[in-house]
């Protein structure tokens, strides 16, 4: 078993400048990384002796990327998963500097979503302006500044968005089919025209701000649409934070929706790099990686690839007893039986009220959901969310039938197995430390099943 590290330097737009492998080998050196799966932002680290590096990294050079590239076993260089980090951090200190940089997806941090319409090829006047159909509002004859939405599949919304702020390809078709011609407008950018919003009547902003750098079409490319989260998601984004408005997004797919009668589906997203230049966003349903659970792939103490591992078993949220009540004071019971009599006073009551809507009745009336049916479906709900949490940590150890990318990798599902409790853990993230030339691995992993016990100890839940 051999991993090999080419640790590369680049300007912004990609050009390589130099290898800095001799960071992870001097003394008083090395590097650390953080890989993620979750939609959240990773980190770099690197301390570099004092030195012939020092001209770059010279804090006058903005967003210099930096990329971990692995061999496995002699075969050709690859990105550790696709990641590219950022430096936004020097620190400076007498006989070396430490460089902070962080994963492209701190990208979607810097930009607020601003709706914008688009000018028609030679022409000028506002008459000539096309409505925007690649972000929220891809309503026909919706006003851009409107705080309307429309409610689509979670994964489009978020690649709408993204688009919308960063991507302003003119070859790119809506999602409703409409071609997207010239360029953007940058009057439009935050400007709420005829607002009845500011005080003394009307205001039309027609200041041309002139942002050089506001489309990134040549670094940055979104994935079509792939249908994909829950069916009905929808926020109010006015200016909201690109980044933040992903994340809420994503927690809507997990979630779900009860009133709606949708189930939650697992949805994650990235910023990855093509080559060294380009980037892609990506979303991903269910799973970031590969399924390799129940039992296909296994970490635990015995097979040698788990070590320093502890287990969090948290019962101090749990419930067995939950009660829903509807408007008319209407009233079912969900019960965990296997819990419930775990010790005499493990009776443990809680209280949901679903606030139900008519409208809930009518969307389901041809599937037969009644009120009396829908208290009870609310009740297992709230009762799967009260459950047990078993929380395990550990470092992955290397070994010639575990090595990350080829026997897994960050965002796959495997199975944990420690102390006698086994089940399907998703890895959310790999924090990857190099000193001297040895490689430490320290996983973060969640649950898959994200309310409730795991397969050997799995909960029955009645209403």
């Amino acid at each position: 078993m051999s991993v090999q590290y080419d640790i590369r330097l680049y300007t912004p737009d990609g050009t390589f400048l130099t290898s800095l492998n001799s960071i992870i080998d001097a003394d008083g050196a090395g590097l650390d990384y953080v890989l993620r799966s979750d939609g959240d932002i990773g980190a770099l680290t690197m301390i570099v002796p004092q030195g012939e590096l020092d001209s770059y990294f010279n804090w006058q050079n903005v967003d210099y990327k930096i990329g971990v590239w692995r061999s496995i076993n002699g075969a050709p260089y690859a990105l550790d998963n696709d990641a590219m980090f950022f430096i936004r951090k020097f620190e400076y200190f007498r006989g070396y500097t430490r460089v902070t940089a962080f994963h492209a997806l701190e990208l979607l941090t810097r930009r607020l979503n601003a709706y914008r319409q688009m000018i028609r090829p030679g022409t000028l006047d506002a008459s000539s302006m096309l409505r925007n159909n690649w972000g929220p509002n891809q309503t026909n004859a919706t006003d851009l500044e409107n705080s309307n939405f429309k409610m689509t599949y979670a994964g489009n919304l978020m690649k709408g968005i993204v688009r919308q702020n960063y991507s302003f390809d003119q070859s790119t078709t809506g999602e409703n089919g409409q071609g997207v011609f010239g360029q953007f407008n940058t009057q439009q950018r935050l400007n709420f025209v005829n607002s009845t919003k500011v005080t003394g009547g009307s205001a039309s902003w027609s200041v041309n701000l002139n942002l050089p750098n506001l489309d990134l079409q040549q670094f940055v490319v979104v994935e079509p649409n792939t249908n994909d989260g829950i069916s009905k998601a929808g926020i109010q984004c006015d200016m909201g934070v690109v980044h933040e408005l992903l994340k809420q997004l994503q927690d809507l797919s997990i979630a779900g929706s009860e009133e709606d009668n949708i189930k939650p589906i697992y949805l994650t997203f990235d910023l990855k790099a093509i080559n060294e230049r380009q980037f892609i966003f990506r979303t991903f349903a269910n799973a970031y990686g590969k399924n390799r659970g129940r039992g296909e792939y296994v970490f635990s103490m015995a097979r040698g690839n788990l070590a320093n591992a502890s287990m969090t078993v948290d019962r101090s949220e749990e419930s067995t007893v939950m009660y829903s009540i509807d408007k008319n004071q209407n009233v079912k019971a969900a019960i965990n039986r296997r819990r419930l009599t775990d010790s005499p006073f493990n009776l443990r009551e809680a209280l949901s009220n679903p606030e139900i809507k008519e409208k809930y009745y009518k969307n389901n009336a041809t599937n037969k959901v009644n009120a009396w049916v829908m208290i009870a479906m609310d009740a297992v709900e709230e009762l799967t969310k009260k459950t047990t949490r078993i929380k395990i940590e550990g470092n992955a150890v290397p070994t010639p039938n575990s090595i990350r990318g080829l026997h897994w990798d960050v965002g796959d599902i495997v199975t944990v197995d420690f102390r006698g409790y086994r089940d399907d853990y998703r890895i959310t993230a790999v924090n990857v430390t190099i000193n001297n030339g040895n490689v430490d691995e320290q996983v973060q992993w969640e649950q898959v099943n994200l309310y409730g016990l795991g397969q050997d100890a799995s909960d029955e839940i009645s209403p």
